[in-house]
């Protein structure tokens, strides 16, 4: 019955450690969304999964519309001052982790 015991106990970890991680995400979110800066959120494969009402603002594209999007979507046509097209590896996007 030992195992059974810390295995609950490594459940229950985890399902504390996952709670930790959702408050952590939704403080996040109600950070950026009182942000007057524009700003948008990835998951790895580069895939737009938020975006607040500035980033709306300064896109002229709906939240639900620039979400179904990823970075690099051609469609952003993203250019120059001289109106010449940006290249995927020299977009104006910051990695932080």
């Amino acid at each position: 019955m030992i195992g059974a015991v810390f295995s609950l106990q490594g459940i229950k970890d985890k399902i504390k450690q996952e709670r930790v991680a959702l408050q952590e995400k939704e403080l996040l979110y109600r950070v950026l969304d009182i942000s007057q800066e524009a700003a948008l959120i990835t998951d790895k494969d580069g895939q737009i999964v938020y975006a607040n009402a500035e980033a709306e603002k300064t896109m002229k594209v709906s939240p639900k519309d620039i979400i179904k999007r990823s970075y690099n979507d051609p469609k952003w046509d993203i250019r120059y001052a001289n109106n010449k097209r940006i290249k995927e590896k020299d977009l104006p996007f910051k990695k932080i982790c």
